[in-house]
């Protein structure tokens, strides 16, 4: 929608009058009831998209450490407390065109009780688009790292449920069938019975092009995605884990994971 809307429409009106203008249709009934149905609808493309231009343009979405506001003409419609969700989900997709990347998009939703409490998109890109699209997306100048930061700090409000969850005893999935407990990880395969190892056994642990990549120390490899609900809150608190498993194996003593 948009101006990409109303240029759409300014060239449905201009294709309109062209048709009137046409020998074949000027002396016709039905080229006069087409011309009148295709003014209606360009004038309906331009209102609407000058309408959602208007409404959308001074749309805002401010950032802090415990949440985030959403504020349409500096007036505040929505704020959210991170904590107050009991689902965050940021995903993040590479595109790829013309033989090359052409940039990342992110969007960010928190919801609870299967309600969205908040919803956030954006896009990054190599290099400028036309003024149709600057106008419908947020355009970063560098990758959006500063959305990064804003996913680990909202994953971080969670993170401490799902810590108290493997220290009880619990167990949940990460993605793809992995299934992550207090002890360890156990790896599905498509061919096999699961892998499970011990958080000590693990070699590595991190995200790699939007995947969680986790390496073994008998040098299996293990991916998964990132893009499943509270996916990063689970993710830091395996990290958790699994760091303390590995700093007890360094010092030989036992294991011990502090909440946030």
């Amino acid at each position: 929608m948009g101006i990409s809307g109303m240029l759409f429409g300014l060239f449905f009106l201009w294709f309109t009058f062209r048709a009137i203008g046409n020998p074949l249709s000027a002396g016709s009934a039905t080229g006069g009831v087409l011309a009148l149905v295709g003014a209606a609808v360009a004038g309906l493309f331009i209102c609407g998209a000058g309408v959602w231009g208007l409404v959308h343009m001074h749309d805002t979405y401010v950032f802090y450490r415990h949440g985030a506001e959403f504020l349409r003409d500096s007036r505040v419609v929505t704020r959210l407390f991170y904590d107050a969700a009991d689902e965050f989900r940021c995903s993040r997709h590479r595109r790829y065109g013309k033989g090359g990347y052409q940039g990342t998009s992110i969007r960010m939703t928190w919801k609870s009780g299967g309600r969205t409490l908040l919803s956030f998109g954006a896009s990054y890109r190599e290099y400028s688009q036309s003024v149709l699209l600057l106008v419908r997306r947020t355009t970063f100048s560098n990758e959006p790292g500063p959305f990064d930061h804003v996913c680990e700090v909202a994953a971080a409000a969670l993170a401490p449920r799902f810590i108290d969850a493997l220290s009880r005893g619990e167990s949940f999935e990460l993605a793809n069938g992995h299934v992550a407990s207090g002890a360890g990880i156990s790896f599905a395969r498509v061919l096999g019975k699961d892998v499970v190892a011990a958080y000590a056994d693990i070699d590595s642990l991190e995200i790699n092009n939007l995947e969680l990549v986790a390496r073994l120390s008998n040098g299996q490899k293990y991916t998964c995605v990132s893009t499943t609900p509270n996916f990063w809150p689970k993710f830091q608190a395996v990290q958790a884990f699994w760091l303390a498993a590995r700093q007890a194996r360094n010092s030989d003593r036992p294991a011990h994971v502090e909440n946030f």
